[in-house]
């Protein structure tokens, strides 16, 4: 623009051409070079005018805090009208505007003014802003300021953590100042004192604690507070919720500072109450397994994973000759009192991860040791417990006991063997044709056989009580009957004596009650039988009433009462030991074991019932002879009919049944021979375990007499032979004078299926002939659950059936003509395309004696083929009878 204007004035002549320019200022006569020094200077100054403006406005507008905008604003208008001007002096060089000029000359007047009033007016304030050192040492303290700010909120997040990790934790957490007061509790502890104060002070700690403890929390925490020791106290803390004191566990650490002064207490305090009452209990556990392993015969062993012992505790290891704790450290097959191997054996299956119990001998000690595995969180096997008990004393009586239950079987076995004869015999000849006196003999001997069965059954029951083997049975009898019938021996006795019997029953006794019956009796029979006993005149009375009941309930009370002799009243409180009587001279002339009463007074014990006696008594109106009386209850028996008693029928099997007995006594041989013989069965004797098994594999039988106790081989071994060895399923019945539970159980685990007691009876071997041969004979014939699975249409039914039979009716006539024939080939084969349709309707037993038919053909067996075949024929005409009957069902 300047260049334009300085051309446009040149006026044609040279560019600096002076001549026609005014006098400017103090410039009278104008050169060129300060022409131009006039106009780049004014040029570059009203640039820089121009600039100051542009840069005022910008920091207006960027910072619209500025606190003196008005003046710079004026200030501005002030520079930009000096600018102006100087715009204006280039321009007057050529063409002056002295009217223009004059007007921005006054703006720039009108502005400078009140700039430089204002700018008089804050220079008092503008004094006071601080030099650029003090800027730089406010911005430093600044900085600090706001380095500090940022650790105070450093501190409050801490805080803030700190107060959240505290409230998060379930126990009380504290803070104090040095000075020791509390200046902060979390929430738990609100939580668990119930204490609502939001303050926190040393003073809240005396109403939670125990009175009994207070004192000794004070003096501790007094000495942490003076010396600075962490504190530690257990004590006992006043629960909220529940007003109950627990034990707490109190812990405070003293924060210090670079000197060790303390800045800071910080505490907490947990319920450890259930762990004080778990370590009192393990302390008192402990005590009095302590105390035990010390006076009581025990051992406790336990080894580690690597076989070493880790410990041996307990009074019993004296009895082998160790001291406690000897064996920690040592194998565990280090030998020690005559140790048996499978002690080892042991330890590694208790290793193994077994769970058992053992019985040990170690000398003449016998242990009963429990072995147990120890097994980590993970279930693995760590190692392993054993608990063993000194059961020598217990061993040594259970010897002694099994001696005596095994000498009192024998001598039972012994005379039961000759009873089983006397009074076998003697009931076979009461059926023959007798006169008056032979009769009367016969009886005698019955009733003497009776009396030593008696006398036997006695000594076992002692045995059984002693042993803890008598069992009391329950189940529903008519009460009234069953002592009726029991005591109907008594009653003919009396009467041949001259005795008045009667017995009284109370009107109000239930009819059907539940209890040991034969039990019940057994106890009636003995208390009546020494009523008859010690009675020469006058009266028996048994009398049964009523003493309390209710509807499920009712007790009874049982007396019989005499007119005897009577009980000596300084004898009486012992007449219920065992082996004892009235005196010496009883026992001589009215005979006896001393048993019966105890027997008695056992049983009644059993039964939950009490018994007493009383001599003299006064049921008769004077004190006179002895009354026993016992007390039991009875479950009321609500239902309305009980089966009547069987009457003994015996069956004729006229020759069907062949019986094996194996049997060493020749006596009671003959007397089993009548008996069989009358039943109409076949039989065969073998006179040891032995030969009964070889009888066996030689003959067929239906059925096995077996006598447990045989020479040579014994009916237990017998029987195992014929399962195992012979793989036999006959049944086999046991005969025995033993007729302990245990004696059974031996009998019926060795393979038995039934076991009879001697001496027995017709019916008795009856009812096993029945209940083993006869009823399985006539088991179900056949079952047709595989025909209904391929189809449940009648008519196709009634065709197999049909097409079954027709193959029955030929089967017969074939195999006999092969058998006649010798053809065992065509025999194989006959039977084997029989065996189809025979499984097809589930004809059982008939298939099972095909297969053997088939076998015996096979080997050509010709004695096994003569031997089946009657039994082939008679099963399959049965098959045939039960087919027509099955097919007409279809018609």
């Amino acid at each position: 623009m300047l260049a334009v204007l300085l051309c446009a004035n040149c006026g044609g002549h040279g560019l600096f051409d002076t001549a026609s320019f005014m006098p400017h200022g103090h410039c009278y006569f104008w050169q060129p070079e300060i022409v131009w020094s006039h106009a780049i200077s004014d040029a570059i100054i009203a640039i820089s005018y121009f600039m100051i403006p542009y840069a005022l406005v910008k920091l207006i507008r960027k910072r619209p805090d500025m606190k003196y905008k008005n003046m710079f604003l004026l200030f501005g208008i002030f520079i930009v009208a000096c600018g102006t001007t100087h715009i204006l002096s280039i321009i007057n060089i050529w063409t002056p505007l002295y009217r223009l000029d004059a007007l921005v000359k006054i703006i720039t007047a009108l502005a400078s003014l009140p700039t430089a009033i204002i700018l008089i007016r804050i220079i008092p304030e503008a004094i006071k802003i601080p030099s650029l050192a003090v800027w730089e040492q406010m911005n430093q303290s600044l900085k600090e300021q706001i380095a500090s700010l940022k650790e105070k909120d450093k501190t409050i997040e801490k805080v803030k953590e700190f107060e959240f990790l505290s409230n998060s934790i379930p126990q009380i957490v504290w803070t104090a100042q040095p000075n020791g007061f509390v200046d902060y509790f979390n929430q738990y502890w609100y939580d668990y004192t119930g204490r609502t104060s939001d303050t926190a002070d040393a003073l809240d700690w005396p109403p939670v604690i125990h009175p009994e403890d207070l004192m000794r929390c004070i003096d501790r925490w007094a000495l942490s507070y003076n010396t600075g020791v962490p504190y530690e106290m257990e004590y006992r803390f006043l629960r909220g919720g529940d007003g109950q004191y627990r034990w707490h566990l109190g812990r405070a650490l003293p924060m210090k500072d670079e000197k060790g002064n303390i800045t800071k207490w910080f505490g907490t305090s947990t319920d450890i109450h259930d762990v004080k009452t778990a370590q009192q209990l393990i302390v008192e556990v402990s005590t009095k397994f302590q105390t035990v392993l010390n006076n009581v015969p025990i051992i406790v062993w336990s080894v580690d994973q690597d076989k070493v012992y880790t410990m041996s505790e307990g009074k019993g290891l004296e009895n082998l000759g160790l001291k406690p704790r000897q064996m920690v450290g040592l194998p565990s097959d280090t030998p020690f009192q005559n140790m048996s191997l499978k002690w080892i054996e042991n330890i590694e299956s208790a290793l193994s991860g077994k769970e058992f119990r053992d019985v040990e001998i170690f000398g003449h000690v016998f242990l009963e040791t429990s072995f147990a595995p120890i097994k980590d969180a993970h279930d693995v096997v760590t190692g392993m417990v054993a608990i063993s008990l000194d059961i020598t004393k217990s061993k040594q009586a259970e010897i002694e006991n099994q001696f005596k239950s095994r000498f009192l079987s024998n001598m039972s076995h012994e005379i039961r063997t000759p009873l089983n004869t006397v009074i076998g015999f003697a009931n076979i000849l009461k059926k023959t044709t007798l006169n008056n006196e032979q009769k009367q003999y016969v009886q005698l001997i019955n009733q003497s056989g009776e009396m030593l069965l008696n006398l036997i059954g006695d000594v076992l029951d002692i045995s059984k009580i002693e042993e803890g083997k008598l069992t009391i049975d329950k189940a529903g009898f008519n009460i009234r009957q069953s002592i009726e019938f029991s005591l109907q021996p008594y009653i003919f006795s009396a009467q041949e004596r001259g005795l008045e019997f009667s017995i009284e029953f109370d009107d109000a006794i239930p009819e059907y009650v539940i209890g040991d019956r034969n039990r019940i009796n057994q106890v009636l029979v003995n208390l009546t039988g020494n009523a008859l006993k010690f009675t020469s005149k006058g009266k028996i009375l048994v009398k049964v009433e009523q003493v309390v009941a209710n509807e499920k309930q009712v007790r009874l009370m049982f007396s019989i009462a005499d007119t005897g002799i009577g009980i000596p009243s300084s004898n009486q409180q012992h007449i219920f030991e065992s082996f004892t009587q009235a005196d010496l001279d009883v026992t001589r002339q009215f005979g006896g074991s001393g048993l019966g009463l105890s027997i008695v007074k056992q049983l009644v014990t059993l039964m939950d019932g009490t018994i007493h006696v009383s001599s003299p008594h006064s049921l008769f109106g004077k004190p006179q002879g002895t009354c026993f009386w016992f007390a039991l209850a009875f479950d009321i028996d609500k239902e309305t009919s009980h089966p009547a008693k069987e009457e003994e029928v015996l069956d004729y099997f006229d020759g069907k049944v062949k019986i094996l007995m194996a049997e060493d006594n020749e006596v009671n041989r003959i007397f089993a021979k009548v008996i069989l013989r009358n039943l109409g069965c076949e039989f065969v004797f073998a006179h040891n375990g032995k030969e009964c098994v070889t009888m066996l594999q030689e003959d067929h039988y239906d059925m096995v007499l077996m006598d447990v106790q045989m020479p040579i081989m014994d009916g237990i071994a017998a029987t195992i032979a014929i399962r195992k060895e012979l793989n036999s399923n006959i049944p086999i019945i046991g005969l025995s004078a033993n007729v302990a539970k245990h004696d059974i159980e031996l009998s019926l685990e060795a393979g038995m299926n039934d076991h009879i007691g001697k001496p027995y009876t017709e019916y008795q071997i009856c009812q096993a002939i029945n209940k083993w041969v006869i009823t399985p004979r006539q088991a179900q014939v056949f079952n047709l659950q595989m025909i209904h699975e391929v189809t449940d249409d009648p008519a196709e039914i009634r065709s197999l059936l049909e097409a079954v039979l027709e193959q029955a009716l030929a089967f017969g006539s074939k195999i006999t003509r092969a058998i006649e024939t010798k053809d065992w080939t065509a025999l194989s084969f006959i039977v084997h395309g029989y065996k189809s349709p025979v499984r097809m309707i589930g004809a059982e037993q008939l298939l099972l004696l095909v297969q053997e038919l088939e076998q015996a053909a096979k080997s050509g067996n010709e004695g096994l083929i003569e031997e089946l075949m009657p039994r082939v024929i008679e099963r399959n005409e049965v098959v045939v009878e039960e087919l027509k009957k099955e097919i007409s069902k279809h018609d």
